[in-house]
C-alpha cells in the first residue's frame, strides 16, 4: 500500500430513482445503510477519506430519529451523573472520559458546522428534595469546564435561594425551590438538514448517495457483501451490487438490517418510543428553556426552538421498531403530568398543545432492560470466511462524527488505506443561491414529497404553522419536477402527512395560519 496519498478529482454521483439500475453489478468499498445522522456522517467521512461508498436510505435522509430527536447536544453532564453512581472505578473513569469527549466534540462541531449548533440558556430547578444537592453541582461544571471545549464556554452560574426573587423564571418552578443553575447549552438548529448537507458533501467526494431505497438482501459472496436493493416508492428496479464492508445505520431498524445477512443474529438495539409537544410558552421563557428529571430519573426538557418551545421526551417501550409510531393522547397525558411537576407556574393543559409528534430510539440492547441502555456501541462482525459487518446501537446526534470516526478506523483496519486522497468535486447543493430556489432544490436535492423539502431542505415545516404558508409554492415546484402527480396531489399528500405524523396539527396549524407575529411573542 503506497504511504503517500494521490490526490484524485472526483464527479459527484448523486444519483436518483430513475437510474437506479444502472447500479445493477457495481462494486464499492462500503455500502452505508440508513441515512439518518449517523449514517450521513459515516458516508461522507469514509468518502472523504478516499473509499468507493454507496449510501442507501429507506425514506428521505434525517426523515426518521434525527428528525424526532430531542435536538440538545449534552455538554457531558449526564455521563457525570452516571459516573457519581457508577459502583466500580472502571465504570466511573469510563464516564468521566466521555464527558470531557462530548466538551471536546460541542468545540469541534461548533466549528465544522457553522450555523447549525445554537447556544441555549438553560436552567435547572434545584428543590430541597432533589439526591443532587447544589454544590455538586458548581463541582460537576466546574469539571466540565476544565476539560477542554474553550471556545464554546458553558457559562455556568448558580442562583441562591436568597435571589431567586429576583428571577425571571422562578414563579413558574414552584415553592421548593432553593436555587437555579443555569448554563449555555448547545441544539441543534436543524438536525435533518445537516443529514442532507453531510450526503450532498459525500456526493462531492464522489459517493453514490440515494433516498428511498431499500436494502431487501444481503448475503456474502466472494468479495464481500451481494446486496439487493429496491426502489421504496415504486417497488420496480432491484439492482444487486457487492461491497466489501456494510455498515448498518438503520437506527431502530438495525435488528432487522442486520437478520438480512444472518437470519440467527441477535438483537444489538433496543427499540422505544419518544413523544414531544410544540406549545407556547409566557414572555419569561424566551430564548431560554429548562432541564429537570422526570419521575423515572431520565431527562425531562423544556427547549426553545423557533417560535414555541419543545417539551418532552416520553420514553416508551414498543414492541420491536415500526414504520409508524404516534405521539397518542397517553403519552401527551404523561408528559403534561411531567411538565406541570417541573413548571407548574406555567399551568400547561391539553388545550394549549400546538402539535405533536412521536420518534423511535435506538437504544443499546441489554437482556431484561425493556427500555435499552443509554450507550453508544459498535458491533464488529468479522467472523472467519465472512467480510466485515458493523452496526450500531444509541446514536445521538451529539456523538455522530465520533461515531464516523470510529467507522473509518475500523474500516481503514480491514481495507487499508485508500491509495488516493479525494478532492471534493462541486456538490449538487453548492450552487444554491442566496434565499430559496424551490427549483434548484427539487432538482439538485432529490427531496420526493413535499414532506421533504418542509423539514429536510428549506426548515419550513416546523414553522408554528408548519409549512401551510408556503405550501403552495413548495407544491408547485414539485409538480414541475414530477408532471407525473399535480400539485394538489402534492398538497394533499402533506395534509394526510401532518394529521398522520402530528396528530391534533393539522386543525391547529389551520389556526395558526391567522396569528400575527406580535400573537407569537
Amino acid at each position: 500500500m503506497p504511504s503517500r496519498l494521490l490526490p484524485v478529482t472526483i464527479v459527484a454521483s448523486f444519483l436518483t430513482r430513475d437510474n437506479l439500475a444502472e447500479l445493477d453489478g457495481r462494486s464499492f468499498d462500503a455500502a452505508v445503510i440508513g441515512g439518518g445522522i449517523n449514517g450521513s456522517a459515516v458516508v461522507k467521512t469514509l468518502a472523504a477519506a478516499g473509499y468507493n461508498v454507496l449510501l442507501v436510505e429507506r425514506n428521505d435522509f434525517g426523515s426518521e430519529s434525527t428528525s424526532r430527536s430531542s435536538r440538545m447536544f449534552h455538554c457531558g453532564l449526564n455521563y457525570l451523573a452516571i459516573a457519581k453512581d457508577a459502583r466500580t472505578l472502571g465504570e466511573k473513569l469510563s464516564n468521566v472520559l466521555l464527558a470531557r469527549n462530548m466538551m471536546r466534540e460541542r468545540e469541534r462541531l461548533s466549528q465544522e458546522l457553522p450555523g447549525r449548533l445554537k447556544p441555549v440558556t438553560l436552567h435547572i430547578p434545584l428543590r430541597e428534595a432533589d439526591a443532587v444537592k447544589p454544590w455538586q453541582f458548581d463541582f460537576a461544571f466546574a469539571m466540565l469546564k476544565g476539560m477542554g471545549g474553550y471556545s464554546v464556554p458553558l457559562n455556568y452560574r448558580r442562583t441562591s435561594k436568597q435571589s431567586l426573587i429576583s428571577h425571571p423564571l422562578a414563579p413558574y418552578l414552584g415553592n421548593d425551590l432553593v436555587g437555579i443553575a443555569s448554563y449555555s447549552e448547545l441544539v441543534f438548529d436543524w438536525p435533518e438538514r445537516v443529514c442532507v448537507e453531510y450526503a450532498l458533501e459525500a456526493a462531492g467526494y464522489g459517493a453514490t448517495v440515494l433516498n428511498y431505497v431499500t436494502l431487501t438482501g444481503a448475503e456474502a459472496c466472494e468479495g464481500g457483501w451481494r446486496l439487493t436493493l429496491v426502489d421504496s416508492l415504486t417497488g420496480k428496479s432491484r439492482p444487486q451490487v457487492i461491497a466489501r464492508v456494510v455498515v448498518n445505520m438503520a437506527g431502530p431498524w438495525s435488528n432487522g438490517v442486520n437478520r438480512l445477512a444472518d437470519a440467527d443474529a441477535g438483537p444489538t438495539v433496543t427499540p422505544n418510543k419518544g413523544c414531544h409537544f410544540a406549545v407556547r410558552l409566557p414572555p419569561a421563557f424566551r430564548d431560554v428553556g429548562i432541564v429537570s428529571r422526570n419521575t423515572i430519573g431520565h431527562m425531562f426538557i423544556c427547549l426553545p426552538w423557533k417560535d414555541f418551545h419543545i417539551i418532552g421526551p416520553s420514553e416508551t417501550a414498543i414492541d420491536g421498531a415500526s414504520d409508524q409510531v404516534e405521539a397518542g393522547d397517553e403519552d401527551i397525558d404523561r408528559l403534561l403530568r411531567e411538565a406541570g411537576a417541573v413548571i407548574p407556574g406555567a399551568s400547561i393543559t391539553r388545550k394549549d398543545v400546538l402539535f405533536r409528534w412521536a420518534g423511535m430510539r435506538p437504544a443499546t440492547f441489554e437482556p431484561g432492560n425493556p427500555l435499552g441502555g443509554w450507550k453508544r456501541r459498535i458491533y464488529v462482525d468479522q467472523r472467519k470466511g465472512r467480510s466485515l459487518w458493523l452496526s450500531m446501537s444509541w446514536g445521538r446526534l451529539a456523538d455522530h462524527a465520533i461515531t464516523s470516526r470510529d467507522v473509518l478506523a475500523c474500516v481503514a483496519d480491514r481495507l487499508g488505506v485508500p491509495s488516493r486522497a479525494t478532492v471534493k468535486a462541486g456538490t449538487p447543493g453548492a450552487s444554491i443561491p442566496k434565499g430559496v430556489d424551490l427549483d434548484h432544490i427539487v432538482r439538485c436535492e432529490a427531496p420526493a414529497s413535499v414532506a421533504d423539502v418542509m423539514f429536510g431542505r428549506t426548515g419550513w415545516g416546523w414553522a408554528i404553522d408548519l409549512g401551510l404558508s408556503t405550501l403552495p409554492d413548495v407544491a408547485a415546484a414539485l409538480a414541475r419536477h414530477y408532471p407525473s402527480k399535480d400539485a394538489n396531489a402534492f398538497s394533499a399528500e402533506y395534509e394526510h402527512y401532518l394529521s398522520r405524523a402530528f396528530g391534533r396539527a393539522w386543525t391547529n396549524a389551520k389556526m395558526e395560519q391567522t396569528l400575527t407575529e406580535k400573537d407569537l411573542l
